[in-house]
């Protein structure tokens, strides 16, 4: 299998573009909707995909490109962003 590590596109301005979109897509159902129940929907999102699913993904990325994934994390935020001030 081969694995290609994209950094370019979305990939820029957030290492998680996908689940960004999920997040502001529930969002914006739950501004439509209009109850406060419908904001449960984004704030659960929120907490599995940082709390379990991205820190799974992030472990298997520094398995398979190590170091170069380590300097991506350093140039782009988890969620959105450029990178931080070390």
């Amino acid at each position: 299998m081969h694995s290609a590590f994209v950094t370019g596109g979305p990939f820029r301005w957030s290492r998680n573009p996908m689940y960004l979109g999920a997040i502001a897509m529930a969002v914006g159902v739950a501004l439509i909707v209009g109850t406060w129940p419908a904001w449960l929907v984004p704030v659960v999102l929120f907490v599995l995909q940082n709390f379990a699913i991205i820190p799974f993904e992030e472990r298997s990325m520094r398995h398979t490109f190590g170091a170069e994934f380590d300097a991506y994390c350093a140039r782009v935020r988890r969620w959105i962003g450029s990178a931080r001030s070390r």
